[in-house]
């Protein structure tokens, strides 16, 4: 798991639990606030009121976290109960999980004969996502012409979608006037949100898995990355070096950080990878095609020195990892380019890479592989 510390305490102190988890915590946080202000209260109503009319007419509601029916088998993330004890709003709060069997239909039977209204709180990109499967899994469902996140069961139960920006946003300005130190706490919110959005897992999705695109261009890249290899390898000149020492050719999966790579060599005999690496694409915008050099021990000081300049730029043009052990350089490569010029490009940027950290080096540095380069056996042909 990427390091969270640019998200925030709470991202941080989250990113080693399961996602489902990280939505109990952003509950909890969003109910803390809501307790110790009553004008953030009145914001998270406002807010609400959106979603369904009915709710402004109300007085103040009293909101509690993880409660569970054993009628119905629900347990909700956040529900408000009036006086008599009624559950009049229940809110379902959403990161990165997705809705499972019939999570929404306990919801709406925890209201028993009585009104009641279910609120999806979703981050903004997902909102469609999310508002589809919510049409597909209630039975009945009516949606409210002219209001596309809204609806109705025919039980009479409304069912609403709002965004977490939206709830923030209003719980923020009414916090700027009346508890400015609680506003940290909605930065902190704010920022688990952004560390989910980009590091968290998104549902699989009907036309993601039918969508044959992606993998076809996945093999296109894996099958770039060797004939790039192929080509240094085969012209004299060309940097660095794949064979001497020989080195793991095979491709190797690295679990999320890296998919695919080989290890190189430079002329000045720094270890290196030429790889495909998701995180870094991902982190970078840049990509798919990365360069690594050590960034510890030696001669990592001379890489850092080396490839410092390109770490300061705006935006950057290399990325440190999160342990600080290697320094990324994303390679450019041409777009509606045939393959041949693809690969001269890769190549060519690559070696401009190489040269850039061998220029750096005292003729004396000399290092072993690290830890994750080893050698290994070609495996056998099939048979």
């Amino acid at each position: 798991m990427p390091d969270a510390g640019g998200y925030g305490v709470l991202a941080r102190s989250v990113r080693r639990l399961r996602p489902r988890q990280w939505e109990n915590e952003a509950t909890e946080a969003l109910a803390h606030v809501v307790a110790m202000s009553a004008a953030a209260k009145t914001a998270l109503m406002r807010q609400l009121a959106e979603g369904d009319g009915r709710l402004s007419s109300l007085g103040p509601l009293h909101f509690r976290t993880q409660q569970q029916d054993k009628d119905t088998g629900a347990q909700t993330d956040l529900e408000g109960v009036d006086d008599l004890g009624r559950v009049q709003v229940i809110v379902e709060v959403k990161l990165g999980a997705g809705l499972h069997g019939d999570q929404l239909t306990s919801y709406l039977r925890h209201f028993g004969g009585g009104p009641g209204t279910l609120v999806l709180l979703v981050p903004t990109p997902r909102r469609d996502v999310i508002w589809g499967a919510v049409l597909r899994k209630v039975e009945g469902l009516q949606p409210v012409p002219g209001e596309p996140y809204r609806a109705t069961t025919p039980q009479g139960h409304a069912v609403a979608l709002l965004t977490w920006a939206a709830v923030l946003d209003d719980i923020d300005r009414a916090l700027a006037e009346s508890s400015p130190r609680l506003r940290s706490d909605v930065e902190q919110l704010r920022g688990l949100l952004a560390f989910s959005e980009d590091v968290g897992f998104r549902p699989l999705q009907p036309d993601e898995l039918a969508d044959v695109g992606w993998p076809r261009r996945w093999l296109d890249y894996t099958r770039l990355l060797e004939l790039t290899i192929n080509k240094i390898e085969s012209e004299p000149g060309l940097a660095p070096s794949f064979r001497n020492p020989p080195t793991n050719r095979r491709l190797k999966v690295l679990g999320g950080s890296g998919w695919h790579l080989s290890a190189f060599v430079t002329p000045r005999e720094v270890w290196g990878r030429f790889q495909i690496n998701a995180e870094y694409w991902l982190k970078s915008g840049q990509g798919p095609f990365f360069a690594a050099f050590p960034a510890v021990g030696d001669p990592g000081k001379y890489v850092n020195e080396a490839l410092g300049p390109w770490l300061r730029d705006s935006p950057p043009r290399a990325y440190t990892s999160a342990d600080n052990s290697w320094i990324f350089v994303p390679l450019a490569v041409p777009v509606d380019a045939d393959e041949d010029e693809v690969i001269r490009e890769l190549a060519a940027e690559l070696g401009r890479a190489v040269a850039k950290v061998d220029a750096a080096l005292p003729a004396a540095v000399k290092v072993a592989p690290p830890a994750d380069i080893e050698e290994e056996a070609e495996p056998d042909p099939p048979t």
